[in-house]
């Protein structure tokens, strides 16, 4: 197109040459009108350049609107899809940490609880520890008592002796007086030597009821060291079950404090995440706000374009009027070629008037004709690196595209890491609770074992010890019928206490009652929510009720299949019924 405007424009200066050095009129009008033609080709060519470039500019700004109507509305799509994933992310994380406290309080609350049974079991064992000592120093004392009592006997016998000793000496001395008084004295002779006969028995019965006094006092010199040394050993272990739990509250504390610090940690990387996003959204709305500035551009361009297309017709118009110029100046030629005469055709001085006054007349339609090519060629030039421009855009464009969506890749792929490390950490949490309720259960069952055990062992020493105390109390007599008896006594208290005691260590430590009938559990059941144990009769109608079943104790939501048989439970109800009902039949043969 340029080569053909630099032609155009060597015509017209060869042309105005030709003009300007008095060609014959003939020449320079078929010059001219060959220029003429030449140049409304070109501009024809021209024109239609211009109006094809610019209905291609028009097709690309239109599919350059349509571009960027869509990557809005993406955009647009992709910020709400984000912003719903980050509400929903958020409440699943403020649920999770609700549930994870509630636990967490629940199962420190349970480790109190335990702490305090324990402790409360210590102290009732303590206490049937003196009360039992006290017992044994009532009976040491009463023994003591009847053992006075037989030797002040044993003394009011002898004085009889010597008595009766002194009354015989008296009646030997008088045996002249009367025969009754040798009889009577005979007889209290008699008397006193069966009197001395007895004492001699009563004090070996004394003497074998000092012995078996010490050999009980012994005995029982020996229980006490051994109670006194279980309760130092059983106070040794609480000491060490005291510091272990210590222990495992640090322990659960760390944990717990490890559990805070994911959680915090989640905290941060969803801020990190939501930072990162409001930063991509404050770029995308650059971005949003750049494509409209383009498109404002653009339609600018277009308002030029439209003036462009103006200017083309205006210029149309003017090629017409020049093309019908020229026929009639042709015309008007061929009417004066064919009324003038050989001789003042060419060369004709004559003529040369009216050649400049048309040359004159041509040459500001020329200037106004080249003024205009260069007009249409900058406009065209311009026209060319806007329209560079709008592809070097079109193309940043695209390739914030194809970058928005691979931060679209990375952000969800950081949201999936961030849902794997939070279900993970949900995990690990769980899992802490659930060793931590195992552990507890098993420490629980260990307790009690042990409270059975202990029980278990202080009554089979105290039924030996009775045993043994009753076979050597059978060869004792009257005298020793009541100690007897009052240990017998003792030994049923002893019993009854003890086993008292056991029930209300294993109800302190167990809790071994429904919350619902309020009756020892039957078939005990236990949520895993809450960790809360009813009988299952009692539960399950509970449970069916509701559309969203709920624990009866605390409200929380649970499912069906978070119900679980609670087996340790079971064990410990059925040892205290069996402990129950023993004593029970042990009080109705005692009455």
């Amino acid at each position: 197109m340029a080569a053909e405007l630099e032609a155009c424009r060597k015509m017209i200066n060869s042309q105005e040459q030709l003009l300007g050095d008095s060609a014959p009129l003939a020449a320079r009008e078929t010059a001219r009108a060959t220029a003429e033609a030449h140049r409304a080709n070109a501009l024809q060519s021209q024109l239609r350049q211009v109006t094809e470039q610019h209905a291609h500019e028009r097709t690309l700004a239109s599919g350059l609107q349509d571009k960027v109507t869509a990557i809005e509305a993406q955009l647009r799509e992709t910020l709400a899809s984000h912003e719903q994933e980050l509400m929903t992310l958020g409440d699943k994380h403020a649920t999770s940490e609700k549930q994870l406290r509630s636990r967490l309080a629940t199962a420190l609350g349970g480790h109190s609880y335990m702490e305090k049974a324990l402790e409360r079991a210590r102290v009732q064992a303590d206490t049937a520890l003196d009360t039992f000592e006290k017992r044994l120093d009532e009976e040491r004392t009463k023994f003591k008592s009847q053992l006075s009592a037989a030797q002040l006997a044993r003394a009011e016998a002898e004085a009889r002796m010597k008595e009766a000793t002194r009354e015989s000496g008296s009646i030997k001395l008088t045996l002249t007086s009367q025969e009754s008084l040798q009889t009577t004295a005979r007889n209290a002779i008699l008397d006193a030597e069966r009197a001395d006969e007895r004492m001699r028995e009563m004090h070996e019965k004394m003497l074998e009821a000092e012995k078996l006094a010490k050999d009980t006092e012994e005995v029982a010199a020996a229980k006490i060291a051994a109670i006194r040394a279980g309760s130092a050993s059983e106070g040794h272990a609480m000491t060490h079950q005291v510091a272990e739990r210590e222990r495992q509250v640090k322990e659960e504390r760390e944990k717990r404090r490890v559990v805070e610090d994911e959680l915090s940690a989640l905290r941060n990387q969803m801020r990190y995440v939501e930072k990162a996003d409001a930063e991509r959204t404050l770029r995308l709305q650059a971005k949003l706000e750049n494509a409209e500035h383009e498109a404002q551009a653009q339609a600018h361009y277009k308002g030029k374009l439209d003036d462009l297309q103006q200017r083309y017709r205006r210029l149309e118009d003017d090629l017409a009027a020049t093309k019908a110029d020229l026929s009639d100046v042709k015309a008007s030629k061929a009417r004066l070629e064919a009324g003038w005469s050989p001789e003042e055709l060419p060369g004709n001085r004559a003529a040369i008037p009216y050649q400049a006054g048309v040359t004159t007349q041509m040459a500001p339609e020329t200037r106004q004709a080249r003024a205009e090519l260069t007009r249409i060629d900058g406009e065209r030039r311009r026209l060319e690196h806007a329209n560079m421009e709008l592809e070097r855009r079109v193309a940043s464009l695209q390739q914030s595209c194809i970058e928005l969506q691979e931060g679209k890749g990375r952000v969800e792929m950081d949201f999936k890491r961030l849902q794997r490390e939070k279900e993970d950490g949900v995990a690990r949490a769980y899992a802490s609770v659930d060793d931590m309720r195992r552990e507890m259960e098993i420490k629980v069952r260990d307790s009690e074992l042990a409270a059975i055990a202990k029980a278990n062992t202080v009554k089979l020493e105290s039924s030996e010890a009775t045993e043994e105390g009753e076979e050597r109390c059978r060869q004792l007599e009257g005298s020793l019928a009541a100690a007897k008896q009052q240990l017998d006594r003792a030994r049923a208290q002893s019993e009854q206490c003890a086993a008292h005691e056991v029930i209300k260590v294993m109800n302190a430590l167990g809790e071994l009652r429904c919350p619902i009938c309020t009756k020892l559990y039957a078939d005990p059941h236990s949520l895993q929510t809450c960790f809360h144990t009813f009988c299952k009769a009692c539960v399950v109608p509970a449970l069916i009720e509701y559309e969203s079943p709920k624990c009866p104790l605390c409200q929380m939501t649970a499912r069906r299949t978070d119900l679980m048989a609670n087996a340790a439970m079971k064990a410990v109800v059925t040892r205290a019924a069996s402990i129950s009902q023993s004593y029970s039949s042990q009080t109705v043969s005692a009455n």
